[in-house]
């Protein structure tokens, strides 16, 4: 029998283990209650991609203007780097008590934090380093995050700027 050959995934350039088996798509329908089956190419399995902070901050008290930088990296979900150029990466922010946005309160490189741009990262896989500021003196604090288009994140750092 002839061994199987890794496969690299298009989305992402991570280089996929063929699977011992087969696996199977299922669908459940309710009207009609119905239930299907379909299997999927031999040898393939999903990956996790998920964007990890990489500081070693997880608290951060600051005076208003002062920033903080943060640096995100790509990672399947053994917790392997992954070295693809090019993926968007972008940070998100909450208050921690209310968990609602920080609207302005928050800038990322400069912009409002939901109006920032993504960070796309670099052939080693991780995203340009953020500055994350405000000018704001708070009495909340704000929890910050990763986010890519794949969903997955890992980490946060806690902010406060006050003063």
């Amino acid at each position: 029998m002839a061994e199987r050959q890794p496969r690299t995934a298009p989305e992402t350039g991570i280089q996929i283990p063929p699977a011992s088996t087969a696996f199977k798509l299922r669908a459940f329908t309710t009207a009609p209650q119905t239930m299907s089956s379909a299997p999927i190419a031999h040898g393939l399995h999903p990956v996790a991609v998920k964007a990890v902070l990489l500081t070693e901050l997880s608290n951060a008290n600051l005076a208003p203007g002062k920033h903080v930088r943060i640096t995100v990296q790509l990672r399947d979900s053994v917790g392997n780097d992954i070295h693809r150029a090019g993926i968007p990466v972008r940070l998100k922010a909450a208050w921690i008590a209310s968990k609602s946005q920080v609207g302005q309160a928050v800038l990322v490189n400069g912009k409002p934090v939901a109006k920032a741009p993504a960070a796309v990262t670099g052939a080693n896989g991780r995203a340009a380093v953020f500055t994350v500021t405000s000018d704001t003196s708070m009495t909340e604090p704000v929890v910050i995050t990763p986010s890519t288009s794949y969903g997955g994140s890992a980490g946060s750092v806690t902010c406060l700027w006050h003063g």
